[in-house]
């Protein structure tokens, strides 16, 4: 009977202390499905979250709060005035509420996120430090060109950083191609109209100047042809002209003579 007698009383307890929480916010979420053992409060139309002790841990000012872990860490995202931040399991702001959008952690290969601001794109890391300028209009994925690089582009023009956000190929380009597919661990580079190459360290190789490279070795030799002013000639693996720039497209049997 005793035993019995205390469970009511829990349980009224229970009810009491629900129904206080209930009375003094517009809406209380369960506890646990942000993926922390906090519960949502509503009050006002700005949200928060409270522990199990009913205690205020984020403070009830944001539009909207995210799921913890969501983002590939274990944060949650954050809105206020229409700007999204990042909190910490601590309900400490831990990326600055400032951005328009802040991507998933490690989605472009490398355990950074992608921010966007006034309409440009950078990067931060898992620290929530800036690690690539808030200043492109792209970020490519790191290695998706056949390196450890991402393409960037800014003031439409392309260039490429490294892992480290250090720009190491000029942003000056109108295209650049992957490292590689020209059967030599280089990439084409275009600009102004004009194509040439670039090496794995982002110097030029050949110069910017024809209107086409070939793919070196598919002559029967290991060289490329080129085009210039409407002529073809060819180029070693060196970007040497091997065969002058001089034939006409119809005249390509003379370079078996080299």
């Amino acid at each position: 009977m005793k035993q019995i007698i205390l469970t009511i009383i829990f349980c009224h307890l229970l009810i009491n202390y629900s129904n206080s929480q209930t009375n003094k916010y517009d809406y209380v979420g369960k506890y646990g499905e942000i993926g922390k053992a906090w519960a949502f409060v509503k009050k006002d139309n700005k949200v928060g979250c409270i522990d199990t002790n009913g205690k205020i841990v984020v403070p009830i000012e944001y539009q909207y709060i995210g799921e913890f872990g969501e983002i590939g860490k274990a944060w949650a995202f954050v809105k206020k005035d229409g700007k999204i931040g990042c909190i910490d399991t601590n309900g400490e702001i831990v990326v600055p509420i400032e951005y328009q959008y802040i991507g998933e952690f490690g989605e472009i290969g490398k355990s950074w996120a992608f921010v966007k601001k006034d309409d440009k794109i950078g990067c931060i890391d898992t620290n929530g430090e800036i690690v690539v300028a808030i200043e492109y209009q792209y970020i490519g994925e790191f290695g998706e060109i056949g390196k450890a690089w991402a393409f960037v582009k800014k003031d439409n023009k392309v260039g490429c950083i490294d892992t480290n956000g250090k720009i190491v190929v000029p942003i000056e380009y109108q295209y650049i191609g992957e490292f590689g597919e020209i059967g030599k661990a280089w990439a084409f580079v275009k600009k102004d109209g004009k194509i040439g190459c670039i090496d794995t360290n982002g110097e030029i190789v050949v110069p910017i100047e024809y209107q086409y490279i070939g793919e070196f070795g598919e002559i029967g030799k290991s060289w490329a042809c080129v085009k210039k002013d409407n002529k073809v000639g060819c180029i070693d693996t060196d970007g040497k002209i091997v065969v002058p720039v001089i034939y006409s497209n119809q005249n390509l049997i003379e370079i078996n003579k080299y």
